[in-house]
């Protein structure tokens, strides 16, 4: 029906869906409410009948919600939240009831593959950006293949690199029959978190979001993940940012990883893809992208899609409205039309589109891929100068912390201590076997590079 409804529809290509979206038939008339003539109607149903099994194109499936779940979203409700920080624990309290909620009502799903998706999903939207030390949910079985079975975990936090932070939850019972899983926590946006502007500026590294994060934590996430394997291997799960991270962990760490969801994530540079395409079939199965088709970041910014991508048209619709370069020369119009597309862009970001009553869903081949790959650079509003404010972000970053403190510096220290001290011993098991002037300028620059850390923590504990 795809390949036959694509051949009797033509029409011109609007800009606001996404390239691989936009130019099909019927996924274009499904997002854009468009209504079907019985004409229309006809012939491709009189084609259907005639038609053999068409090889390559892949099946688009109707999903319902029949259940009514709390709107689990990846910020706080309310205003005094995101500039309080003790509204924002007592908020967090509540939301994480509303996810345990959700969770016990998942468990009676009968279809597993469903069932596991959502729970990731909700742990990865919601949870994820609650303050989960100590925390303990219970959640529906990865294991079991029966329904209405709920196991108790328990969740560690990790701050990994300035305002990045990621979750591990291990099962407290039956550790060998239940995955652990990781959870990359995305951007942080409200100022009743400490970390907000380094979880901000961590979307602006040099070789794309969450690349920073990744390359200077890998050892410490490399033990987290080793932590969480017993023996069955983790699942690792992020939504935005967190999704990059995901994919980074996907990419470059999958043989310490089950399978990695990545949830609207900002999509990775070049490099990634190459990698990628030279990962074995088996590595690359590990990473599946979950899309929502109105979300900005996914499908504006960054250059290439990697991995098993999987595409969500939910009965609500935040229509996305292009820029066009009249508007950016007026300057006032192009204000107006992104504000808009702000406003529309968080709940189509933060939303689990599997949750609403009704949506669609179908997953993008690999020739759909490369062609939105092709397409996405040569639009106007591809937004790719995140980058270039690399440098001056990183130092308002510093100046805004040494003016205003930052409380989780004494926490940020001891990460860096411990990265150090795991580096070290990585150099050390080289230098063992393999010797090398290198290894051991190298371990000389490490141990100042600690006992500098050493001496600022040792001096803040005294003040």
């Amino acid at each position: 029906m795809r390949q036959i409804w694509n051949e009797e529809v033509h029409d011109k290509m609007p800009k606001d869906l996404p390239f691989v979206i936009g130019k099909e038939g019927f996924l274009r008339m499904y997002a854009q409410a468009e209504s079907v003539s019985f004409l229309l109607f006809f012939r491709i149903w009189s084609r259907l009948l005639e038609a053999e099994q068409v090889k390559g194109v892949n099946p688009i499936f109707v999903g319902e919600t029949l259940g009514s779940y709390f709107d689990v979203d990846a910020t706080p409700p309310g205003f005094l939240p995101k500039f309080f920080s003790s509204f924002r624990l007592k908020q967090d309290l509540q939301l994480l009831e509303n996810i345990q909620s959700d969770l016990e009502q998942i468990a009676h799903i009968t279809d597993k593959k469903k069932r596991d998706f959502l729970t990731i999903a909700i742990l990865a939207h919601g949870a994820c950006y609650r303050e989960m030390e100590g925390q303990i949910l219970r959640i529906p079985s990865l294991s079991s293949s029966e329904p209405n079975v709920l196991v108790s975990y328990c969740f560690q936090q990790h701050l990994l690199w300035e305002g990045v932070k990621t979750i591990s939850a291990f099962p407290i019972m039956n550790e060998e029959k239940e995955r652990g899983i990781y959870l990359c926590q995305g951007t942080e946006i409200w100022p009743s978190q400490p970390s907000m502007l380094g979880s901000i500026f961590a979307n602006l590294g040099k070789e794309g979001a969450a690349t920073e994060p990744y390359a200077h934590s890998w050892r410490r996430i490399h033990k987290h993940l080793r932590f969480l394997t017993r023996p069955l291997l983790p699942i690792v799960a992020g939504h935005s940012m967190g999704g990059t991270l995901a994919t980074q962990i996907a990419l470059y760490s999958h043989p310490l990883i089950e399978k990695a969801y990545a949830f609207n994530p900002i999509v990775p540079e070049r490099r990634e893809y190459e990698l990628y395409q030279s990962l074995s079939e088996n590595a690359k199965a590990k990473l599946l992208v979950c899309a929502s088709i109105d979300d900005l970041p996914f499908w504006r910014i960054g250059s290439t899609v990697v991995g098993q991508v999987v595409c969500f048209l939910g009965e609500q619709r935040w229509r996305y409205r292009p820029l066009k370069k009249w508007e950016v020369m007026l300057i006032l119009p192009g204000i107006c039309k992104a504000i808009v597309n702000m406003i529309n862009a968080l709940p189509a970001h933060q939303r689990i589109v599997a949750l609403l009553r009704s949506y669609v869903y179908f997953s993008f081949s690999q020739q759909e891929i490369e062609e939105e790959n092709r397409e996405r650079v040569l639009r106007f509003d591809h937004i790719d100068f995140f980058p270039k404010f690399y440098a001056p972000a990183r130092s308002l970053l510093k100046v805004v912390r040494t003016f205003f403190g930052w409380r989780l510096f004494d926490k940020y220290l001891k990460s860096q201590i411990e990265i150090i001290e795991l580096h070290e011993a990585d150099l050390r098991e080289t230098l063992a076997v393999e010797g090398g002037e290198d290894i051991e300028r190298q371990l000389e620059e490490l141990s100042k590079q600690k006992a500098i850390c050493m001496q600022k923590l040792l001096t803040r504990s005294r003040h």
